[in-house]
């Protein structure tokens, strides 16, 4: 998720096997699954990726793979953004 311009209000809700990232203003809901379930295969292209979540101690980190050519996060490298670029 990229931050918002403006209103960056964000609630964050955890369960035994999920954590969602809610952005308040562009009502977006990032779904994390936490019980180490495989991704999507290569061929399973989402707009947002395919996010996996771990924790390492305190922290949690999120994997994403499978973003969509052209999606809304196809320039991230051109931002310095953190993924790899997408094909």
């Amino acid at each position: 998720m990229l931050p918002p311009p403006g209103n960056a209000q964000i609630q964050i809700l955890q369960t035994h096997d999920y954590v969602v990232i809610f952005a308040e203003q562009f009502a977006e809901a990032r779904v994390v699954p936490l019980d180490g379930r495989p991704h999507l295969p290569s061929a399973v292209r989402r707009w947002k990726g395919d996010a996996r979540g771990s924790w390492e101690g305190d922290t949690l980190v999120v994997d994403t793979t499978n973003f969509r050519a052209k999606g809304p996060h196809h320039d991230l490298d051109r931002m310095k953004g953190p993924t790899s670029p997408c094909t």
